[in-house]
């Protein structure tokens, strides 16, 4: 079985993607580190959406060069069921793509 070579993704169209995490400046996720750079090295773009931010000073130095802390967003969570299903319904209409049928 072949694997996928990078040359195969040359024709695919840039994606809008988002990760969805718990924490994020962590050191420890090298895992989601590694798809959010793959990704951006191959033209699309990343957004991270986290539950908490582990205030870390320590920072892995692929956040400094991939400048990924500008791609955070920071979301409360209510522990109210009802309240953080109104916030996830809202959270998905000002983060939907204004053309949803060209994705």
């Amino acid at each position: 079985m072949d694997s996928i070579s990078d040359e195969s993704y040359i024709g695919e169209e840039n994606m809008k993607i988002a990760f969805i995490v718990g924490g994020f400046s962590s050191i420890s996720e090298n895992f989601i580190l590694n798809q959010i750079t793959d990704l951006l090295d191959r033209g699309h773009d990343d957004e991270i959406f986290a539950t908490n931010n582990p205030k870390n000073k320590k920072v892995h130095s692929i956040i400094k060069k991939y400048r990924l802390m500008k791609r955070v967003n920071y979301i409360d969570i209510p522990n109210n069921k009802i309240k953080s299903i109104l916030k996830a319904i809202f959270l998905i209409i000002m983060h939907f793509p204004k053309d949803p049928f060209k994705i």
